[in-house]
């Protein structure tokens, strides 16, 4: 199981003295949430009610709340079958630049895998996927810790699609990310430019792509990778 506790913050801009807001929530596979019953969030004693239940299965049991200071949060996570609860710690970071704003728990978690050769190009594009809603992920900015796996990242990231970019040819590094994420069920569409070709690699070749110039057109991408997911926007 690889529960663990997220967060997301902003200033409070109608307060004059650095008060945030803030949201926590428990971020999980889908198949994972489902198993819970309910989360007890216990908040720093200053607060009022430091003790509070959520049982909104469709937040990923989020809680939101605001404040002026820092501090270690618990949570205990009842299940629908298991006597045990399992316990979690987050320290509350309070930073004066917010974390992408106070970001959706449903939001799109999407996972990208490109070459070096494509970094540039592929930035323009996430940042336009950003601006849309969608939060961006890859096994590089997300720091892999020493000693971990690339099956233990996505086991931790919990993307809902990837998007592959191929702008000539599939890296040897991409090879190992999308046979990992074939491994978690994660839906792949390749992102293809009108000079590349998936069609010898069988990872991608039966899965349609989405034939787009990343490198001149970051917004059209962008806009053509968001209509070709209709029913994943918004998934949790």
């Amino acid at each position: 199981m690889t529960y663990r506790i997220e967060q997301a913050v902003a200033v409070e801009s109608e307060y004059p003295d650095d008060r945030w807001r803030w949201r926590v929530w428990i971020d999980a596979s889908s198949e994972e949430l489902d198993r819970i019953e309910m989360v007890r969030y216990e908040l720093h004693p200053t607060f009022p009610e430091p003790v509070r239940t959520v049982r909104d299965r469709s937040s990923k049991f989020s809680l939101a709340s605001s404040g002026w200071g820092e501090f270690l949060l618990h949570a205990s996570i009842k299940f629908k079958t298991s006597g045990d609860d399992l316990r979690l710690a987050h320290w509350l970071r309070l930073s004066s630049r917010p974390i992408e704003g106070v970001i959706a728990p449903n939001q799109l978690r999407v996972f990208v895998s490109y070459a070096f050769s494509d970094t540039e190009a592929v930035e323009k594009v996430t940042n336009a996927l950003r601006d849309k809603g969608a939060r961006v992920v890859n096994a590089v900015n997300s720091s892999v810790a020493s000693g971990e796996t690339l099956q233990d990242k996505l086991d931790s990231l919990h993307p809902d699609v990837a998007l592959v970019f191929v702008g000539e040819n599939l890296s040897k590094w991409q090879a190992r990310e999308v046979t990992e994420l074939v491994r978690n069920d994660v839906e792949i569409i390749p992102i293809v430019s009108p000079q590349a070709s998936v069609a010898g690699d069988s990872l991608l070749a039966s899965r349609e792509p989405v034939i787009a110039d990343f490198s001149l057109s970051p917004e059209d991408t962008a806009d053509r990778v968001l209509r070709y997911m209709p029913g994943i926007i918004g998934k949790v």
